[in-house]
């Protein structure tokens, strides 16, 4: 960071790396952004628990427009530069191959030097946490 305050560099790193794992129920997804494309990885591909969105007016849109029964990929690519609103998945695009196989092997190098439990198996929830169900239809409600 120091070179970015000094004025010597304009950045320190090609990619933002993030991992979700548990928000209220398990949904394991590890994600590497550049500042052109962004690859979201989830494991297994699944559907999206209802109970990891907040009880709001956006969870009322996703049960209206039935998005919770949609399966998500394994891997979502975005060209943040054509697509800022990431609307349209291109990570089974041939153009794009290339591109995921790239960003997914600097997503799994990063993981193996941080020693991320994905790279072992299913990572188990803290001691004392509560975790809810995957079907399970918000974080308010019962487990």
């Amino acid at each position: 960071m120091l070179p970015l305050r000094e004025g010597t560099a304009t950045q320190i790193r090609g990619e933002i790396l993030s991992v979700a794992t548990f928000h209220a129920a398990y949904e394991l997804k590890r994600c590497i952004r550049t500042r052109r494309y962004k690859l979201i990885a989830h494991w297994p591909p699944d559907k999206i628990p209802p109970s990891n969105c907040d009880n709001s007016p956006n969870m009322d849109i996703l049960f209206k427009q039935d998005l919770y029964s949609i399966d998500t990929p394994h891997f979502c690519l975005y060209d943040l530069l054509r697509a800022p609103q990431k609307r349209n998945n291109l990570a089974e695009d041939p153009t794009y191959r290339p591109i995921r196989d790239e960003l997914y092997e600097r997503l799994k190098r990063w993981m193996r030097t941080t020693d991320n439990p994905l790279c072992i198996g299913e990572v188990s929830p803290p001691i004392d946490a509560i975790v809810h169900t995957s079907d399970s239809l918000c974080a308010d409600g019962p487990i």
